[in-house]
């Protein structure tokens, strides 16, 4: 259930028609941000996708638990940003942070930390992260960030969705 008390299942299709409507309203799929979600507890996996559903220009192409399969499924979901939880059992997320800049720099990367302090967002940013916000951030901070991260500064509207001319 949500906060609202509807199902979230039901959520999540609303979402997913607001998404179509939006494409059809002139978002072009090209405008989309792709995002791969990491992290270790499924709960706030499930909370974020159900949050970031409800963006008409973010999708998320993948999930992973751990730091290994957040590498492994980047290299195939190809995301545009990675959203990477700090702690991770197995290679955390800074190690896996500084893995994937090192292989794909063109991907981006925000970190999550239960920790939000100032070390863990510096060994972040050594590591590659373009952003570091606290779990807590699952608000307008969290979409601001992903946003930027991915070089937009907002959600496209029909009338600025004007496919770049070769």
């Amino acid at each position: 259930m949500t906060e609202d008390g509807t199902p979230a299942e039901v959520s999540f299709v609303r979402a997913a028609f607001a998404r179509c409507s939006a494409i059809q309203q002139g978002v072009p799929y090209e405008y989309m941000i792709r995002l791969l979600v990491v992290d270790d507890q499924p709960a706030v996996r499930v909370g974020l996708r159900m949050r970031l559903a409800l963006e008409p220009d973010i999708t998320v192409v993948g999930e992973a638990g751990d730091g290994l399969t957040g590498l492994s499924m980047a290299a195939s979901a190809r995301p545009d940003v990675v959203l990477m939880d700090v702690e991770l059992p197995g290679m955390d997320g800074i190690a896996a942070t500084a893995a994937l800049r090192a292989v794909a720099p063109e991907v981006a990367v925000v970190t999550l930390s239960v920790s939000d302090d100032r070390a863990v967002r510096n060994r972040a940013a050594q590591a590659g992260a373009v952003a570091s916000l606290g779990k807590h951030s699952c608000g307008a901070d969290l979409v601001a960030a992903i946003r930027e991260a991915a070089g937009r500064s907002a959600a496209p509207t029909a009338d600025a969705a004007t496919p770049p001319k070769d």
